[in-house]
């Protein structure tokens, strides 16, 4: 008689996660705009909010006219040190003279750095005016108002990376030895019945833990159980966190249910 073989896949069920980024600005202003808001999706580099640039322009325009003037001043150092150097050559003037000629132009090409330099971070900060998205995502909480003044770090809105998100769930003691790292699985959701995300396990907990009580599972609650983690490949930025889904791990040869491959690396 035939042997029945037993069922390689395991399944777990759990919620769809993610880290929070909180987006804030590098420097204190007062918010005139905000481009977008809690349920948006945001994109790399999408400006999502702004500050008034009344004083970091102001500062940028004297930094600008400080610098002209100290390339004016180092042009007219250079000329003299030039015509000290001459004169000295054809005896008319001391050393000194030469000498104080060279030194006045060296400190003037000094003052010119210096003077570029806080040209480009007057520039910087005036930039800092916009604040960007640093991720595809979508927006979890918008903490700020058009009109208030914000300081450095003080959070605008709180955004998760959709491209970064995975699927906590727990699995029982019996089935810990069959779990590793890189095991490939994929996930399914109620949103999306007909659709399997390709996934691997990015994290088994080395502590057990008895069952969260939000937690469905075919065993009772009161056993002790292991939390682990599928990273999902959610290119498609359908997942959204909160989201409850089902894992499947296939622990003997990492096919699908239909026994077709759903994971390339």
């Amino acid at each position: 008689e035939e042997k029945i073989k037993k069922n390689p896949i395991i399944k777990v069920s759990g919620n769809i996660e993610g880290y929070d980024t909180r987006l804030s600005f590098r420097i204190v202003g007062q918010i005139t705009e905000l481009l977008t808001d809690e349920g948006e999706y945001l994109r790399i580099g999408d400006i999502v909010a702004k500050l008034n640039t009344d004083e970091w322009s102001k500062i940028r325009n004297e930094a600008k006219a400080a610098l002209k003037a100290g390339e004016y001043e180092q042009r007219l150092a250079e000329l003299e040190y030039i015509r000290a150097q001459n004169l000295f050559e054809q005896g008319s003037v001391s050393t000194e003279q030469r000498d104080q000629a060279k030194t006045k132009a060296e400190f003037t090409l000094a003052e010119v750095e210096r003077l570029q330099a806080s040209l480009a971070l007057a520039e910087t900060r005036l930039g800092f005016t916009d604040l960007h998205s640093p991720l595809n995502g979508f927006v979890l909480v918008r903490s700020a108002e058009q009109g208030e003044v914000v300081q450095i770090g003080a959070t605008v809105f709180t955004a998760i990376d959709l491209q970064n998100i995975w699927l906590t769930a727990y699995i029982n003691e019996s089935d810990l030895a069959k779990v590793k790292l890189d095991q490939k699985a994929w996930v399914k959701t109620d949103t999306y019945p007909d659709k399997k995300y390709a996934g691997r396990i990015s994290f088994v907990s080395s502590e057990a833990e008895f069952t969260p009580k939000y937690i469905q599972t075919t065993r009772e609650r009161v056993k002790l159980v292991y939390r682990i983690k599928i990273r999902v490949d959610n290119s498609s930025l359908e997942l959204k966190p909160g989201m409850p889904g089902d894992g499947y791990i296939d622990t003997e040869h990492m096919a699908s249910m239909d026994n077709t491959y759903i994971w390339s690396p």
